[in-house]
């Protein structure tokens, strides 16, 4: 017998669909071979138990019914927005803090002493006007 042929038997006798002669003539065959019977046993119950409806699994209550009104949601939200916001406060201050400064190094007060050149600067009052040159010190 081809195993085909014997695995389409196999799930008849185990959903009950074979004649009894059908079913005599399929035992004796198996008598020589029970691993096959037996695995197809296991695979007619591992499909039966997967067919059978699931046990409903009890889920706690929503976090808006265990007692936690809508009037303390939003101050827990507000009190992280506070945080943030004084800690980016914070963060600038320290950031912003001004640097001591030390005596200016010798070639800086050099620089500082000396004037600055005279530069000139165009100014452009009108498109048909002449432009306007002054001289900056």
């Amino acid at each position: 017998m081809n195993p085909e042929t014997l695995e389409r038997l196999l799930i008849d006798r185990a959903c009950g669909a074979l004649s009894d002669d059908v079913n005599e003539l399929l035992d004796d065959h198996l008598a020589g071979r029970p691993e096959l019977a037996a695995e197809i046993d296991e695979t007619v119950a591992l499909a039966r138990r997967a067919l059978q409806p699931a046990r409903a699994v009890q889920l706690p209550p929503p976090r808006y019914a265990r007692g936690a009104s809508q009037a303390w949601r939003v101050p827990v939200w507000a009190v992280g927005m506070a945080a943030c916001f004084v800690a980016g406060l914070a963060a600038s201050r320290w950031t912003a803090r001004p640097v001591a400064h030390s005596a200016p190094t010798p070639a800086v007060a050099l620089a500082q002493e000396q004037p600055t050149p005279t530069r000139e600067e165009v100014v452009w009052v009108s498109p048909v006007r002449m432009p306007v040159i002054k001289t900056k010190l």
